[in-house]
Order: structure tokens, then sequence, then C-alpha cells
């Protein structure tokens, strides 16, 4: 796919900050990442720092695994006082602080991996490396192989880095109660609204809205293709079963060996590197809200840890379970 350069990759801060660039309606490999960072004279600090770690892992075919997950649950982390919002109001509302006008009047759900699906993907991920080098070195080197797939926090569901408290709903639900909300009952439809990058992450952004705006009409909707296609896109409705999959192309933070040229090489220190991030958009122009019911919103949150990076005001585990535990009654 060939790549818009400079002018197409929007400066943005997000979080606390952090800078970011943003390019509107693709979903960007790690390669086309590069390419655009690389084409760029005036980059900030995160956009360089993404420019150097791929730099340094680019050659590591570690990244050419790419196994595919489920999309079967979504969940919205908020810091305590959006917990409070939620809950007196019983509904969610769309962001109106994002800098970026095609960012605002969205409520934003990350994809929730199951462990099992984790744990199943590392196994998968062990076994494709097994035939891309010697069997010596990879029950050698088992154990870092299989640590560095799926340790980044989108495959962790304890800590988050935006809040302490986690909604967490099966997204048929979610895409039910927004159709019956705000689609007359017509199914809403799924479009690629484009990619962010910041230090490390690589957030691909799907937008859902109802068919009767034409506001996304210009963006690309998520293929319907099958299982057995030879360029799987990164999210795809998989068309045997119906299913929405996620297929990333970097499932690490860290990387502890080097898969090349047949041969298993160690790091002689972590080699950080980019993750992917999958995130769900439900539109919701102004005044507009998601509704859920009290009891369903009491019935699907949680307390979760602070992660390593944190880019909301944060509580102590501890704390935070009480707080969910005196909602919950």
């Amino acid at each position: 796919m060939a790549v818009s350069m400079n002018m197409d990759l929007i400066p943005m801060i997000g979080f606390y900050g952090a800078d970011g660039y943003f390019k509107t309606g693709q979903i960007l490999t790690i390669g086309e990442v590069k390419m655009c960072l690389e084409s760029r004279r005036d980059l900030h600090d995160s956009g360089d720092r993404m420019k150097r770690y791929i730099q340094k892992t680019q050659y590591n075919e570690f990244f050419k695994i790419k196994i595919d997950f489920p999309i079967s649950k979504l969940h919205h982390v908020t810091d305590e006082f959006g917990l409070r919002v939620i809950m007196h109001s019983g509904y969610f509302t769309g962001s109106e602080s994002e800098q970026i006008e095609l960012l605002q009047h969205l409520s934003f759900w990350s994809v929730e991996i199951h462990p099992e699906n984790s744990e199943r993907a590392r196994q998968q991920a062990y076994e494709t490396v097994k035939q891309m080098v010697t069997a010596q070195e990879a029950e050698y080197f088992q154990e870092q192989i299989k640590g560095q797939y799926a340790n980044s926090p989108a495959f962790d569901n304890t800590t988050s880095r935006y809040g302490n408290f986690v909604f967490s709903f099966p997204l048929s639900d979610l895409l039910e109660a927004y159709k019956s909300q705000h689609c007359q009952n017509v199914d809403p439809q799924l479009r690629v609204l484009g990619t962010q990058m910041y230090r490390q992450e690589i957030a691909h952004i799907i937008v859902v809205h109802s068919p009767g705006i034409d506001l996304y009409d210009d963006f690309p909707m998520v293929q319907t293709v099958p299982s057995t296609d030879k360029s799987l896109p990164f999210v795809y409705w998989r068309k045997e079963d119906g299913e929405l999959c996620w297929r990333p192309e970097s499932t690490s933070t860290k990387l502890q060996v080097e898969i090349r040229n047949n041969t298993t090489t160690p790091y002689n220190s972590v080699q950080y590197c980019v993750w992917n991030h999958l995130i769900f958009a439900f539109h919701l122009p102004e005044g507009q809200h998601l509704v859920i019911p009290r009891e369903k919103l009491q019935d699907n949150l949680a307390a979760c840890g602070s992660g390593e990076v944190i880019l909301n005001s944060s509580l102590k585990f501890e704390v935070a379970e009480e707080i969910v535990r005196d909602i919950k009654g």
C-alpha cells in the first residue's frame, strides 16, 4: 500500500501531554509507520523514540508471526471521577476534549483478550518459531520466545494506564445497545478511522457509527474475508462464521531474542519495541449517549491496578476495590 507522507500525519497531544501523531483512514503497518516518521524533519521526542525502536527491531522476523484473536469483549477504563459520572448518569458519552475534530464525540473502548487466548497464542507463536529455526535453538530459547509474545498492555486485563475502574461488556451487547439507541434497529457500520502513534503504542481505531450519517463515508469499511485469504487485514469479519477478528503485528513491549535468517540470537539487553492496540470508538454526537442499565453497569464493573505507565489519576488497587464493592452494594 502506498502511504501519503508528511502532510497526512497530524501532530496530536494525548493524555497528560503525551505527544503523538494521527493518520486518518488507514491502518498502518509498522513498516508504514517507519516510512511516515522518517519522512518528517520535525519529529517530536515521542515520534523520534518510536522511529528508533522500529529501526532497531525492523529485521526481527518475530513480527512476521501473525495470529488471529477473536474479538468478543471490549472494555472502557476510567478514573474515579469518570466512574462516578457514569454510575450517576447511567450512560457513556463521547469525548469533547480531543484536539483533533475527527476524534471528538467518540466513546473509546479497547479490545479485551481472554487470558486463555493469550496463552494459546504464545504456544502457537512458539510452534511457528520452531519452523523458522533449528529444533535445538527453539527448545533452548522456548521461555524467551513465549515470554515475548502477548506481553503488551493490550493483553493485560489486570492493570491499566487509563485508570483503576474498568467496565467490560460483550461486543455483541454493546453493538446491540448502539443499534437500538442510535441506528433505528439497523446494524451499525464499522470503519477504519485511522492510526494513532505514540512513543511505543501504535493504536488502530475502528469507528462504530449509524448508517444514517455520512460523516465517515470516505473511510474504508471493515472487510469480510475468508480466513484462508493470504493477505488478511489487521481487523476483519471472518466469512466462515461472521466472527470479528484482530490480527496484530506486534504484541510485545520488549523483546529478548531476535529471529533472523533461521537463527535465534539473544539481545545484549532488553530491546524495547512498538506494540499494537485495537480501539473501538462509538460515535456519540453532542447530546447523545450510550445508555446501559445500572444493574448491568454494576455487574460488569471491576477494579484494576495501575500500569507501568500512568496516563490518568490513579489509586491503590485496594482502594479501588473498596470503591467498587461500595458501588455494588
